[in-house]
């Protein structure tokens, strides 16, 4: 892969930092979005992809829900299992929806 610039890589320090500073409520989320699934029995990749968008759909403003979302479900598929794709999608798409009704409802 490419090195990181400084940018990316204090962008990824950024996203480090508020999960550490706002892991209760993250997993809290979570938690709620996902159901039948515990931590637990779901794959670590999927659980450490969906920690670090949700992360960054509640704390970086910066970055478009969706180009967050898409870059998640990228990452679960390359590096998750077969389902992970979907997995993630459909648990970022229902925060996605919650968030962002009116936008949710015109796409």
């Amino acid at each position: 892969g490419d090195v990181l610039d400084v940018d990316a890589l204090s962008f990824a320090e950024r996203l480090v930092h508020a999960f550490r500073d706002h892991r209760e409520e993250i997993d809290g989320t979570l938690v709620d979005l996902i159901e039948g699934w515990s931590f637990q029995q779901m794959s670590q990749t999927d659980l450490n992809v969906l920690r670090l968008a949700v992360t960054e759909m509640l704390y970086e403003d910066e970055i478009p829900p969706r180009v967050t979302l898409e870059m998640a479900v990228r990452l679960a598929k390359r590096f998750g299992g077969e389902d992970s794709g979907r997995f993630v999608n459909g648990v970022l798409g229902t925060l996605y929806r919650r968030r962002h009704p009116r936008t949710a409802e015109a796409s």
